[in-house]
């Protein structure tokens, strides 16, 4: 599944950091929306990502199932990350905004490599053993009402 991940939409996903430092890549898989196996379709240009980094709100059953983002950490905008096409796999596409459900729209995905974090920005982000922490990325496309770029999901 590829989610729409195109701004104004912004999605998150959580982590536990395994070891205290800077964070110093961001590594993370995406593709286009009615995008063929062949590579060739309706692919965007993306002018830059927004990447944040949220404390984490914990789960607190019965009247909140679910952890989600909190406090802001960290924001940054960056460029186009380095891109690498993936193997072709026959894709779904989803629209959390609108509820649209696209099975087998697109066969190609990407990995987006933001590398050197540090060298970019003036307030590297220093993680702490044991932390849950979460990630939200938000794609500013050329084009978003023709294009839409989704963040990789595993279903």
């Amino acid at each position: 599944w590829d989610v729409n991940a195109t701004q104004p939409l912004i999605l998150a996903d959580d982590w536990q950091c395994s070891q205290t430092g800077v964070i110093t890549d961001i590594h993370f898989w995406g593709s286009w929306r009615d995008m063929n196996g062949n590579g060739i379709g309706d692919v965007g240009q993306i002018l830059s990502f927004v990447i944040s980094i949220h404390a984490d709100i914990p789960a607190n059953p019965p009247m909140v199932p679910y952890s989600r983002p909190g406090p802001t950490l960290r924001e940054w905008e960056f460029g186009p990350a380095v891109v690498a096409i993936d193997p072709p796999t026959l894709e779904a596409w989803y629209d959390p905004a609108t509820g649209l459900v696209v099975p087998n729209d697109h066969g190609s995905y990407f990995q987006y490599n933001i590398v050197d974090i540090p060298s970019m920005v003036p307030d590297p982000f220093v993680q702490q053993q044991g932390t849950i922490y979460w990630l939200n990325i938000s794609a500013i496309v050329q084009d978003p009402g023709n294009t839409q770029w989704g963040w990789k999901s595993v279903a």
